[in-house]
């Protein structure tokens, strides 16, 4: 599943990621900012997909974190 926001529209994801814009998080985690690059992020993308899953997660945009 893939969910696009519009960070400037959330004040704490702005605050959080305005100046890396486009930011990509795969499993609530930075993969990319500023430049994505395709065979990267597609890869990353079939990499998570393959992963097993312990739970089931919504997008909850009140707890994405930015990583340090």
């Amino acid at each position: 599943m893939l969910d696009e926001i519009d960070i400037l529209q959330d004040a704490r994801l702005a605050r959080l990621h305005a100046e890396e814009i486009p930011v990509v998080l795969i499993d609530g985690r930075r993969h990319a900012i500023w430049r994505v690059d395709e065979d990267r992020l597609t890869a990353a993308i079939e990499k998570a997909a393959r992963r097993p899953k312990l739970f089931s997660r919504t997008t909850d945009t009140s707890r994405d974190k930015k990583d340090e």
